[in-house]
């Protein structure tokens, strides 16, 4: 008896450039107006069609770049996701070209999402982490903690292009280079670093809690590193400086937002989010009443409501907005009002020079640098605090405006109090 066996059939090496695509099916939106994003490979007469598990709004999808635009939220983590599919695609059709083989879709279903019985991918660090981003988001994570894991997050995916990153091995060595990496290639401050290792510390706490890894007996030790940064806050006459120097309309709604805080002691998310209906009377006192955003969460266990009377500025400010604003102020973004501010603070004359330091190659670097160059959203918090201790308002009051759960932290406005009162008597008695 001849067995007759079927030839593989070949590929032939003139095959014309891969055919890959990535398409939005419009027509199949879920509940929330998402569509789900397809790979598809059209070779040989064959299309075939891979649902990439990513999805976006059609007002979010570039068509013909085939990528989220930046509007999406987690746009970045997607397109390297769809990045990484046609780059596993292209290595399948690579393998069966050498082979002289034209691929069934089951074989490049494989490729792309590997089954039980096949050679299962290997999850990267990255790929762990994003686990840990959705983990941290279905824990009722506050959206300014999800938004700065995520930096940390683009900061070892870019780490990872250049050094070996594995979560089972994340050693000394290793943590140090992610380290150097920052300062060296960003020139980021010991503060920031901090920052990013303490969201370390909290992964790799979900990686032993919740993933289930074993770390490495030699696993780095993650310390915090915090130093004492002086904060910035505008005296007295500063802020009698900033209500007189006279500014187009565009500033002016910037001074008026940042004078409000610093009758209030807001941060800049609560100042965002202040509409009318936060206005209150009683007793005849004109009152704010908020929940502040820091502690406005379904899982947060300090959520708390906050009250703040308004000085007579305060009301001034907000009956000015009044009419013309569905919010209580024209409150703009962080970062354009902070560039804001040191156009204003330089105007008013506000250029005082305050002493900073710096760290470079490890080493602490001193330098002087104009006051208005360092007038944030936030200096109207510290200016708000200084200012209420200055005039008397006990400690604890403040504490309870301020919303602080920890005295210790009002009490470091104690103490820049204490050493402005301790130069203003020094400067008195100057000859």
């Amino acid at each position: 008896m001849h067995c007759c066996i079927h030839p593989a059939p070949i590929l032939h090496q003139n095959t014309a450039p891969m055919n890959v695509k990535f398409q939005l099916i419009e027509n199949k939106k879920d509940s929330n107006g998402l569509c789900p994003i397809f790979l598809r490979y059209f070779y040989s007469g064959n299309d075939f069609r891979y649902f990439t598990g990513e999805k976006c709004k059609s007002s979010d999808w570039d068509s013909d770049k085939m990528k989220c635009k930046r509007s999406h939220d987690g746009w970045q983590m997607v397109n390297e996701r769809l990045s990484k599919l046609r780059s596993d695609l292209e290595s399948a059709v690579h393998h069966f070209k050498l082979q002289r083989i034209i691929p069934t879709k089951q074989q490049l279903k494989e490729f792309v999402s590997p089954k039980s019985g096949s050679v299962v991918a290997k999850k990267t660090f990255i790929d762990v982490y994003d686990e840990f981003l959705l983990w941290s988001s279905d824990k009722g994570k506050k959206v300014g903690t999800i938004k700065n894991l995520k930096t940390t997050r683009n900061h070892l995916y870019n780490f990872s292009k250049v050094s070996s990153l594995e979560i089972t091995s994340f050693t000394k060595d290793v943590y140090q280079h992610f380290i150097h990496f920052l300062m060296d290639n960003f020139d980021y401050q010991p503060n920031y670093i901090g920052s990013q290792t303490k969201n370390l510390k909290t992964f790799f706490s979900y990686c032993v809690n919740e993933a289930g890894f074993l770390l490495s007996p030699n696993h780095a030790k993650l310390s915090v590193v915090h130093y004492h940064v002086d904060k910035i806050y505008l005296t007295n006459d500063e802020i009698s400086c900033l209500c007189l120097v006279e500014l187009p309309e565009h500033l002016d709604k910037v001074r008026d937002v940042f004078l409000f805080a610093c009758y209030t002691g807001l941060r800049h998310s609560d100042l965002y989010r202040l509409s009318n209906n936060n206005i209150t009377e009683s007793k005849g006192n004109t009152l704010i009443s908020f929940v502040p955003q820091k502690t406005d969460s379904f899982y947060s266990k300090t959520r708390k409501k906050l009250q703040i009377a308004l000085i007579p500025e305060a009301i001034e400010i907000i009956e000015k907005y009044k009419e013309t604003h569905y919010k209580a102020l024209p409150v703009i973004s962080n970062q354009k009002m902070n560039e804001a501010l040191k156009i204003i603070g330089e105007k008013a004359g506000i250029n005082d020079k305050i002493e900073v330091f710096t760290y470079k190659n490890n080493q602490s670097v001193s330098e002087e640098i104009e006051k208005y160059k360092l007038i944030t959203c936030h200096s109207a918090r510290h200016t708000f605090a200084t200012q209420s201790l200055s005039r008397g308002v006990p400690i604890e009051v403040v504490q309870q405006l301020m919303g602080h759960s920890d005295i210790k932290t009002t009490q470091i406005y104690a103490k820049l109090v204490d050493e402005y009162k301790h130069q203003t008597l020094l400067n008195a008695w100057k000859k």
